[in-house]
């Protein structure tokens, strides 16, 4: 029973530890974050998901909630809709990566940037899903797929013990 406490209490202050890095990053790099350039840099911490779900999916889901609301031009379908979407892709992203985690990020990425795509050619005039997507892609396989890999890199490289959902 106190080993469980002791694991919760962890995923919950590895959550909130995520949350507010991945706020900072986004409150840094507003610009690069959001709209057709979005090469979202706080997105290197999905990288941690391998070695810690449970935590990187709650901080995720919390910090994409905050970041949107404070900062993005899209408003209030971005700040309800994207939280859920990105968590959910994220999950995806593990799941497939427990196999191939490059796999499982290359799939949350072409999924990301397939919702960006179509989310912003619906709120934006004039903008349109198919003209948009490259450019779209271009900055989500940046964001979501080479820098949470080179994250993950690093920490295997470092022998981090990676922990199942729910273990």
């Amino acid at each position: 029973m106190g080993e469980q406490i002791v694991r919760r209490t962890n995923e919950v202050a590895l959550a909130a530890v995520y949350a507010a890095l991945y706020v900072a990053l986004v409150a840094v790099f507003p610009y690069l974050s959001f709209l057709l350039v979005n090469v979202r840099v706080a997105n290197v911490l999905k990288g941690l998901v391998k070695f810690w779900p449970v935590g990187t999916l709650a901080g995720n889901f919390a910090a994409v909630i905050v970041g949107n609301y404070l900062f993005s031009p899209l408003g209030p379908l971005d700040v309800v809709l994207s939280p859920v979407v990105s968590t959910l892709f994220l999950a995806v992203a593990y799941v497939i990566g427990k196999k191939t985690f490059f796999t499982g990020l290359a799939v949350n990425a072409l999924m990301l940037g397939v919702y960006l795509a179509w989310l912003i050619s619906t709120l934006v005039p004039g903008l349109t899903f198919v003209g948009i997507l490259p450019f779209l892609l271009a900055g989500v396989v940046m964001s979501d797929l080479a820098l949470p890999y080179v994250m993950y890199r690093s920490l295997a490289k470092l022998k981090i013990p990676q922990r199942r959902a729910g273990a």
